[in-house]
């Protein structure tokens, strides 16, 4: 199954939220299956790095969104992100992570963090970004980063915590 189709079985890991959308009860929705290959090559599309420009999720994954910049923020980006750490977690397990996937990770974080919460950055000096977005941004660079400094520091337990945290705190904002 491919990465970009959503289907309407409940993907469990770390913890499902719920949120409520006119009256209807919707609960995340994510993916049949991924293997650790359709991990790795989303992680490939969000980071930018992927060879295969003109394929829509390289456009509109989480680097491809800031740049350039349409004005919003793709939450969905975020929980792929997530989605793939945990699918690869036991890679990190067993030291077996590929470099691909760690330099992908790598590259998220620090173009994120280098175009969007630097005032320098190309999207914060040239007024792009609002406040709240900035924050949102700020939030999702350092939860990916926990989790991978806790991932490499064989730190299973902890490294999903801030994120089910977050989904414990913000779960009626996510848009699928």
């Amino acid at each position: 199954m491919g990465y970009d189709t959503i289907i309407g079985e409940i993907f469990l890991f770390c913890a499902l939220p719920v949120h409520v959308v006119g009256g209807v009860t919707i609960l995340y929705l994510g993916y049949k299956s991924m293997d650790k290959y359709e991990a790795q090559q989303l992680l490939s599309f969000h980071s930018a790095r992927n060879s295969d420009i003109d394929n829509p999720k390289w456009k509109n994954g989480f680097l491809g969104a800031l740049r350039p910049f349409k004005g919003t923020l793709n939450d969905k980006n975020f929980h792929e992100i997530m989605m793939c750490l945990k699918i690869l977690s036991d890679d990190f397990k067993s030291k077996d992570v590929e470099q691909e996937a760690i330099s992908d990770l790598w590259t998220i974080c620090h173009l994120g963090r280098a175009w969007a919460l630097y005032e320098s950055g190309m999207l914060q000096s040239n007024g792009l970004l609002a406040q709240e977005q900035i924050q949102i941004l700020d939030i999702w660079i350092c939860i990916i980063s926990y989790a991978v400094m806790s991932l490499l520091d064989d730190n299973y337990e902890e490294a999903f915590w801030e994120y089910n945290e977050y989904l414990q705190t913000n779960n009626d904002r996510h848009e699928w």
